[in-house]
């Protein structure tokens, strides 16, 4: 399926740029068997301010004629923008016979592209790094060994595992599982615990909770989940909703279509990819915990998470819904995390309540109600104790601590 549509510009070209522009518009192709609404977007944006004529190909089926979408003399494009999960031999060799210039978003690029490519390796590290500071020790990596951006990240990921002093659990049927989501479970299942799995993409990470589902292993007490790429779809409609390295797919096809300009005005460009670094970990459900050898206390560690800032939380309620009793979870929490429970409670209200002083405008009896915090007074004089500030003081301080770096 092929449609094109004109831009219009949104904002004028600086005098170099419209002194290379050609005075008709060029004629660029978006060639995508994959994309996400952002990263189209980018493209887009770009393409208006260098009022392109863009043109989008979705090749998603295997027979799709490369005739229809490749430049060609009766099909002539002035660039192309690629996105080849899969790249068909008849497209390749058709882009080879009229070659344009060309950027690809993927490591399966068109002959003499130049490349944008997502720092898997990076991404790798972050998760790693993201499921090491949870305190898993034991960690393993779910996904398509075949892949080329499989393979870099799983490098990523191995490298911050192994600095990190985890165990990193090397397994050739988590590699190459990708649909027997039973199978995958039982494996799983035989695996030391607690355990952080990153998988390849965010759909592999939404098969490695559905598997752990099936094999009766709590998602994320016993294993922790990390995906990659952040679709809020895939993430948030998971049975426990996702964490996730996130990409600025924006920013992906903004820069692609950048470095294609580049090209086709004869600027200078790098031979070397340029790279679109991860911007951080979205948080979910899937590696909300700490990692603990105690199901037990994993679970209560969860349900002060989730109800810390309820301020009639106690530990009698937190010793029922890990089904134990107080003394003993008490003990348990000291052989474990070497606080009582009290302690965590505490814990928690307050770093959520300094975060709240530091990067908000809110008011402190705001802040306290926000906290689990009885009121105002008891935050204030917890704050005091533990600091020996006043909130304002401390609003102070570390803001101006900030502002100094």
């Amino acid at each position: 399926m092929v449609y094109s549509f004109i831009m219009a510009p949104r904002r004028k070209l600086s005098r170099a740029s419209r002194a290379e522009s050609s005075p008709r518009r060029r004629r660029i192709l978006a060639l995508l068997n994959w994309s996400t609404p952002e990263l189209r977007r980018g493209i887009l944006e770009y393409s208006r301010q260098a009022v392109w004529r863009l043109e989008e190909a979705f090749v998603v089926w295997w027979g799709t004629p490369p005739e229809a979408v490749a430049p060609s003399p009766d099909n002539p494009f002035d660039g192309v923008i690629a996105m080849l999960v899969n790249m068909p031999l008849a497209l390749a060799a058709a882009m080879r016979r009229y070659p344009v210039p060309t950027v690809s978003l993927s490591l399966l690029s068109p002959p003499g592209a130049r490349t944008v490519l997502v720092d898997n390796k990076a991404a790798g590290r972050m998760a790693a790094e993201s499921l090491l500071g949870r305190g898993f020790r034991h960690l393993a990596f779910v996904g398509g060994s075949g892949h080329p951006e499989c393979k870099q990240r799983l490098e990523g990921f191995l490298q911050a595992a192994r600095k990190g002093g985890a165990a990193v659990i090397e397994d050739a049927f988590l590699s190459s599982q990708r649909h027997d989501a039973l199978a995958l479970g039982r494996r799983i299942a035989a695996l030391p615990r607690p355990l952080g799995i990153m998988g390849f993409s965010d759909g592999t990470a939404r098969m490695v909770v559905d598997a752990c589902g099936l094999a009766g292993l709590a998602v994320p007490e016993e294993i922790a989940v990390i995906g990659m790429g952040n679709d809020p779809v895939i993430c948030e409609s998971s049975s426990v909703p996702l964490s996730s390295v996130c990409v600025d797919y924006h920013q992906y096809g903004y820069q692609a279509a950048r470095l294609l300009d580049d090209l086709m005005c004869r600027r200078r460009v790098v031979k070397r990819p340029v790279l679109i670094e991860p911007s951080g970990v979205a948080e979910r459900q899937s590696t909300d915990i700490l990692a603990v050898p105690d199901v037990r206390v994993a679970r209560a560690l969860r349900h002060i998470w989730q109800d810390y800032t309820n301020p009639r939380l106690g530990v009698g309620d937190i010793a029922a819904a890990a089904g134990m009793s107080v003394s003993a979870l008490n003990n348990a929490f000291k052989l474990h995390l070497g606080t009582p429970v009290g302690w965590q409670i505490r814990h928690k209200r307050f770093s959520h309540a300094m975060d709240l002083l530091a990067g908000s405008q809110y008011k402190v009896h705001e802040i306290a109600a926000a906290c689990g915090y009885r009121d105002e007074h008891h935050l204030r004089s917890t704050l005091q104790a533990q600091t020996g500030l006043s909130p304002r003081a401390w609003r102070k301080k570390n803001r101006d601590d900030a502002g100094g770096d």
